[in-house]
């Protein structure tokens, strides 16, 4: 078979083979739909196996996309979408958009001035008994374990993974664009009637 491939073609297919031998394919599997249907939000989640600090994970995630939709870390602000992740993506030490404001208002170590990357409203955890501890100081980001308990880390260690959710952009609601369309339609032609009976 090889004495029937040229060599200019026997060494472009020698690159390429090389080439997706060294691709690193860091996501565990496509992103995964939390269907409205199902009592989800319509949002897309994904595992990223490559371990890296929080900072550089918080980066990653908003520097990815998919199908159109900006990535960020994610953000379980309820028990449904944490049993969702629990059931449906690979579990272990993954970190999350979650971190410690040192200079919000309502911070003290070790549970105040805990945010989401997003600026969700943070009302709902799902720490480990006895955490955040704030253990060896600097412990201002938060990942997961196997059984999706949390657990405050220093940002700065390299050993978590990082979970990724995309989501739509907020957007200004239709019915708001359609009522401010309507009022300027009938702003014009109030003026333009106006204008009409002032020059008879």
């Amino acid at each position: 078979m090889l004495s029937m491939i040229r060599a200019p073609q026997f060494l472009y297919l020698l690159v390429l083979l090389i080439a997706l031998l060294q691709t690193r394919h860091d996501a565990v599997a496509a992103p995964l739909r939390w269907d409205v249907h199902d009592g989800g939000n319509g949002h897309y989640y994904e595992a990223v196996q490559q371990p890296m600090d929080w900072f550089a994970a918080r980066d990653a995630a908003a520097a990815r996309e998919y199908d159109g939709l900006p990535g960020h870390l994610l953000t379980m602000t309820s028990a449904a979408e944490l049993d969702f992740i629990r059931q449906n993506l690979p579990l272990g030490k993954y970190w999350i958009g979650l971190f410690q404001d040192t200079t919000a208002p309502d911070f003290s170590e070790p549970a105040g001035g805990w945010r989401w990357v997003t600026g969700e409203t943070f009302d709902y955890a799902n720490w480990w008994p006895g955490e955040p501890n704030d253990l060896n100081g600097h412990e201002d980001a938060a990942h997961t374990d196997a059984a999706m308990w949390w657990n405050d880390l220093n940002p700065r260690f390299n050993d978590p993974y990082f979970y990724v959710e995309y989501e739509p952009i907020p957007e200004p609601a239709a019915i708001q664009l359609l009522v401010l369309a309507t009022t300027l339609v009938a702003v014009s032609g109030w003026l333009t009637s106006r204008r009409r009976s002032c020059n008879r």
